[in-house]
Parts: structure tokens; C-alpha cells; sequence
């Protein structure tokens, strides 16, 4: 699990399969036995990696098999009047962390971001996630001091309803 026992490339559609399964474990380690675990093949072609999809998808292969993953898409930085990155998920399968996998993902959003003009890359993390506090922690992120809120479901409904 050396650094240069990946390699980091844009998802194809053939990886579309296995990033549901990295997806769906992603949300059952943030949400147990209250996962949804929505992602199948045709969702993560839709929104991860078709023509038309709304995020980026990076994956890290090793011997052939995706070991994980970080998806973003573009949002903008308020307080500089430009272009951003959001992360929206980065999952490295358990067996492959600790090792640079994230890291090297890490850096190939960097990378696109800087690439297409943007000037940072936001994302948030859960407050009870320490081990993924530490590892942004040693990129070298700094903390927006700021709760990320979400509207959904009936709540989401109800308030579309007052428009």
C-alpha cells in the first residue's frame, strides 16, 4: 500500500459498478444501520461520471481495482468573488487508508480545481469523524468555523410550499 502502488485517473463508465459499492459503504460507515445506500450503477454514470454529471469523479486503482474515490463539483468562494471546488464525498476503502490513497486524491482535486480557475476547494466533515478531522488536518486545511445545514424531505417540501 506504498505510494506508486496506485495510480489516480478520471472515472470511466466501466468503474461505475464499483463506485456504487464504494459509495453505499461510504454512507453505511456515516450512518449505520440508517443508510440509505442509494447508489447502483446508473445513478453513479447520471451524477458521477457521464457526460451530463453534475460531480468530477477521481478514483485510485490498485492491481486493477478501484480503492477509492473523491467526487466534486463546482461551487464559488463568496469571499473572493471566484470560482470553487466542493468535495462531496472522498472514500478510501478501509484496507487502502493511512497509506497516501487520500492524499493523492486530495491532490488531484487540488489540482483541477487550480486547473479550471478556481481558488479553493470547501468540504465538510462530520464533528465525530477524528480520524479524517487529523488527516485534514495535515493538508494543511483550515476550519471555516461553520455548521453545513441541509433542507430535505418534508422540510425541504413544507417551506417550497410557502413560494
Amino acid at each position: 500500500m506504498d505510494e506508486g502502488k496506485w495510480t489516480i485517473r478520471r472515472a470511466a463508465p466501466d468503474d461505475a459498478a464499483r463506485l456504487a459499492e464504494l459509495a453505499n459503504a461510504l454512507d453505511f460507515e456515516d450512518l449505520g444501520a440508517e443508510a440509505l445506500c442509494p447508489f447502483d450503477a446508473s445513478v453513479m454514470i447520471r451524477d458521477f461520471i457521464g457526460d451530463n454529471a453534475i460531480l468530477a469523479t477521481e478514483v485510485a486503482v490498485a492491481g486493477g481495482i478501484v480503492v477509492g474515490y473523491a467526487a466534486h463539483n463546482l461551487a464559488y468562494h463568496a469571499e473572493t468573488a471566484q470560482p470553487a471546488r466542493w468535495l462531496e464525498n472522498l472514500y478510501v476503502t478501509p484496507e487502502w487508508r493511512g497509506g497516501g490513497v487520500a492524499r493523492s486524491l486530495m491532490a488531484a482535486v487540488a489540482l483541477h480545481a487550480l486547473a479550471t480557475g478556481c481558488d479553493a476547494v470547501f468540504w465538510g466533515v462530520r464533528r465525530d469523524n477524528a480520524r479524517g478531522r487529523r488527516f485534514y488536518d495535515k493538508l494543511g486545511a483550515g476550519d471555516e468555523a461553520a455548521d453545513i445545514r441541509v433542507l430535505y424531505g418534508d422540510a425541504l417540501e413544507g417551506l417550497a410550499g410557502e413560494g
